[in-house]
């Protein structure tokens, strides 16, 4: 297990204070995101990746665990599946193993079945940018479906494909709620009832790649 800090924490920071903090606080690897306006650390359209991959290892890290995925919420943002093949390409290039997505909220008016439909089409579609490249696409607790065990577990039964598997966060599964970029905007939503966030664990860990750990009053 490696056990990082996510750049997040320190998301009004510029990337490099990040970075550097993180490091200096003892953590070895770290996780960044690529979520503006929210958490905008990388740039998929304009960062170079060597030059991350660089700054990285100056400072010490050995290693980054996955990249929050730009324009990631799935289902409402019509630019996910362009720029989460990009994230991925930005990702294999600059040595992070996975690329976190969630399935986002659904549009109002759309019913449950079109939205898993669209969800499912986008999926495999980025799936085989993912599967080329050997990188891991870690579906995170994150809209309408993946807020329980029952929606992560149909979320899984889109494909079979190692490379497809659950970012699980801890406080987004005990809040039934999560902060949702699309759009170019962020708001904090929410949906159904909080669960036990181990009980949920144990039901889908079988596929779980990368976790969030994440202290909540």
């Amino acid at each position: 297990m490696r056990i990082g800090c996510g750049s997040v924490v320190f998301r009004k920071l510029k990337l490099r204070q990040a970075l550097e903090l993180i490091r200096e606080s003892g953590y070895e690897f770290v996780e960044v995101q690529a979520t503006a306006p929210f958490c905008p650390h990388v740039d998929v359209d304009r960062d170079d990746p060597e030059v991350f991959r660089r700054l990285c290892g100056s400072l010490g890290f050995r290693g980054v665990t996955g990249l929050w995925s730009a324009h990631g919420a799935v289902i409402p943002d019509e630019n996910s599946v362009a720029y989460v093949r990009k994230s991925v390409e930005w990702a294999h290039r600059a040595g992070i193993p996975a690329v976190h997505v969630g399935d986002g909220f659904k549009p109002e008016g759309m019913t449950d079945d079109a939205a898993f439909q669209l969800l499912r089409d986008r999926l495999l579609t980025i799936l085989e940018s993912v599967e080329e490249l050997g990188i891991i696409l870690a579906v995170e607790p994150h809209g309408t479906f993946s807020l329980s065990s029952g929606g992560l577990h149909r979320i899984m039964g889109i494909s079979s494909s190692p490379r497809l598997g659950i970012n699980y966060d801890t406080a987004n599964i005990h809040r039934a709620s999560c902060v949702e970029t699309s759009q170019n905007r962020f708001t904090e939503k929410e949906t159904g009832a909080q669960q036990d966030e181990t009980a949920v664990l144990r039901e889908v860990v079988g596929r779980v790649v990368h976790v969030h750990v994440k202290d909540v009053n």
